[in-house]
């Protein structure tokens, strides 16, 4: 079944600032069709090389329920962003790979 799928008014702005930061960035919101709930990108760190699921929403923006049924079962790194502080905060958070 297909759902309904679009992209959260940040989303480019957040997208943007990712690559600004050397991130691989991956936009994958269009997913959602088919995979409820699925992140809207897959980001690749620059410096840990991690690679973690992005989910962006609005400022006020809640997580539907796919979402969070998505979110429950993921076994990997999943981010929410809202803001320019958010992608900062999350840059900085893995910047040392995992068990360094």
């Amino acid at each position: 079944m297909r759902r309904a799928c679009r992209k959260d008014a940040v989303h480019d702005e957040l997208v943007m600032w990712h690559r600004h930061l050397g991130w691989d960035v991956v936009e994958t919101y269009q997913l959602g069709q088919y995979v409820g709930g699925f992140p809207d990108a897959i980001g690749r760190h620059p410096v840990s090389g991690t690679i973690v699921f992005l989910e962006f929403k609005s400022p006020g923006g809640r997580l539907t329920g796919d979402e969070q049924r998505f979110h429950a079962v993921w076994q990997g790194p999943i981010e929410v962003e809202r803001t320019v502080t958010d992608v900062m905060s999350v840059h900085r958070k893995y910047m040392v790979a995992d068990g360094e």
